[in-house]
């Protein structure tokens, strides 16, 4: 069983001043396929421990530029 996983990510970027930066990221990963062939489909698993094909996780930066 072949493994296939695509992702989808956007990253746009904030700059509030000359030196500062404010960055989000949203990111989507989609699979098919499995890890094993005795493990059910998909390649992620939920804070439950249940196997999923599908994630989306976000994030937001903040820096400083020297």
């Amino acid at each position: 069983n072949q493994k296939k996983v695509w992702t989808f990510t956007i990253t746009p970027t904030y700059n509030p001043t000359k030196n500062t930066f404010l960055r989000a990221e949203l990111s989507y990963a989609k699979s098919s396929g499995t890890i094993d062939a005795t493990e059910p489909a998909g390649m992620f698993v939920n804070s439950s421990g249940e196997p999923k094909t599908s994630m989306t996780q976000g994030a937001v930066e903040l820096g400083f530029l020297f």
